[in-house]
């Protein structure tokens, strides 16, 4: 499930992080296994796909849209939120909970919306591409931050977040520089390749290890396939987060399987796939549905989400090492941390303790705004609320001081230049 806010994704990581002793990171590494599994409740579990929500493919000759979200997509077509795909803000953060257990968003709407509500018209946005003229008239301040406001002036959409929020190295959508800029539609190969990488085969569940692996393997598709592939902090933090949503919110819950079992015939049905005659897989955009008999977390996904990152990084220590191509595919360089934090960090220093924690929250306090800010320049006053859950977090962690970064190390990285600063 592609994401398309990064800042909400991290301050929500930050406020489920805050209060933890400096070692809690060690200590949940050291505890993966021994996750609580609340019993299967399934009057409570089962999202009713019948009736008021039976799927509905989108009329897109009549405007509907959709975009790269494939749970987004499928609440629309089910008419959780609005089947034209122009959602409120708070009916798409109040829905992901109810129908897909995301605890993390939730936690941050209210102060994005308390923030935000004084000064705006409409809260509504596009889970999709640019909306008809109009129809968000009151956007204002919050297009610029969340949906991307283009070069006239007009809300582009989830579908053109990419040069703010987005990343390269998507479960099933295409980097941005290899589709003529469409990485908003499921790109069947990468599919497929998650599809059948359990050695079980498509029948079998494609758990939490199988979609870390998948996220491994995306991440050394990107640096061989991707000249401009970018992978900073930002970046880093939101494909990892958003690969462990795909087990985490897709999964069907059951009385065999009350820890939630994604088999293929989940997968292809959240992601508009289905088998065709002859064996093979056909993607219809758009038409994301819900299955039949679907039963959804017993508990909210929220802290867990750290506990994910932590375990990824752990088993694919690569996925923790940013960097970029630097003239074309395979040509991958690590930035030089030393150089980038003025020597506060170092390669070495970095695997020392929290200073990998400390590192990427510190970095997307500086880094965020920043990029933001070349949008709307009041923007990163603004999001001092909302990042500045991540100050107790820092607090906590005790982390050497870092103040700024110094950005001109990624000018070397033509992929920072293009997806970061192309506005």
């Amino acid at each position: 499930m592609r994401l398309s806010s990064a800042v909400l994704i991290f301050a929500a990581v930050a406020q489920q992080c805050a209060g933890f002793p400096s070692s809690f990171f060690e200590n949940r590494a050291l505890h993966l296994g021994n996750r609580t599994v609340a019993a299967f409740d399934p009057a409570a579990q089962l999202i009713d796909v019948t009736g008021d929500h039976a799927f509905e493919a989108p009329n897109f000759e009549n405007g509907d849209l959709r975009g790269p979200c494939p749970g987004l997509n499928a609440m629309a077509n089910h008419k959780f939120i609005p089947h034209n795909g122009i959602v409120p803000f708070a009916t798409a953060f109040a829905q992901s909970k109810s129908v897909f257990g995301l605890g993390v968003l939730p936690d941050t709407a209210v102060t994005a919306l308390a923030i935000f509500g004084a000064d705006v018209l409409a809260l509504d946005f596009s889970i999709g591409g640019a909306p008809p003229s109009g129809i968000l008239g009151g956007l204002g301040l919050l297009g610029n931050v969340v949906v991307n406001v283009g070069n006239a002036g007009r809300p582009t959409g989830l579908s053109g977040t990419h040069n703010q929020f987005e990343s390269d190295n998507s479960p099933t959508r295409g980097d941005f520089y290899q589709f003529n800029g469409n990485n908003h539609d499921l790109q069947l190969p990468y599919f497929e390749s998650l599809y059948n990488l359990p050695a079980g085969g498509p029948s079998a569940n494609h758990d939490r290890d199988i979609i870390q692996q998948h996220a491994r393997n995306r991440y050394h598709q990107s640096v061989s396939e991707n000249p401009y592939f970018f992978y900073g902090p930002v970046e880093m933090v939101v494909s990892c987060a958003v690969h462990n949503l795909v087990y985490a919110m897709m999964a069907n819950h059951s009385a065999e399987c009350p820890q939630g079992c994604l088999t293929g015939d989940v997968l292809k049905s959240i992601y508009a796939v289905t088998t065709l005659q002859d064996g093979s897989l056909h993607y219809t955009p758009g038409h994301e549905r819900i299955p039949d008999k679907w039963y959804r977390r017993p508990v909210d996904y929220g802290l867990d989400i750290v506990t994910d990152l932590v375990a990824m990084w752990l088993r694919y220590p690569e996925l923790l090492i940013v960097g970029g191509n630097v003239d074309g595919v395979n040509t991958f360089a690590p930035i030089d941390i030393g150089n980038l934090t003025g020597g506060v960090y170092s390669t070495t220093t970095l695997l020392e303790g929290n200073n990998a924690a400390c590192f990427v929250f510190q970095a997307v306090q500086i880094l965020v705004p920043d990029a933001l800010s070349k949008v709307a320049g009041y923007v990163s006053g603004i999001l001092g609320d909302l990042l500045g859950a991540i100050k107790p977090v820092l607090d906590d962690l005790a982390c050497p001081e870092l103040s700024e970064l110094d950005t001109s190390v990624l000018e070397r990285y033509p992929g920072y230049k293009r997806t970061n600063h192309a506005v």
